[in-house]
């Protein structure tokens, strides 16, 4: 299998992070003697990593969507009830 092709299935399974930094890490795992545990486990540990900070730029801490309410009018009204609801 081509390294674009084991990077496309990776895409093709939602895992951007894995696609993009694969071959960097497989590069580091040879230099450092990393096992096929620890490779695959690094690979996991950096997609969930991105996915938690791609989460928080799209939500804040407190889950609720960080929309603006003039262009998502009826997902803001969720929202405000969310935040209404939380207040009181």
């Amino acid at each position: 299998m081509s390294a674009e092709g084991l990077a496309g299935l990776l895409r093709s399974f939602h895992l951007s992070t894995m696609a993009a930094t694969w071959e960097e890490s497989a590069g580091r795992a040879e230099q450092e003697n990393w096992g096929y545990h620890r490779f695959l486990q690094h690979l996991c540990e950096s997609e969930a990593q991105d996915r938690r900070e791609r989460k928080m730029q799209r939500f804040g801490k407190d889950g609720i969507t960080l929309c603006d309410p003039n262009r998502a009018s009826e997902g803001a009204d969720k929202v405000f009830q969310r935040i209404y609801d939380r207040a009181i």
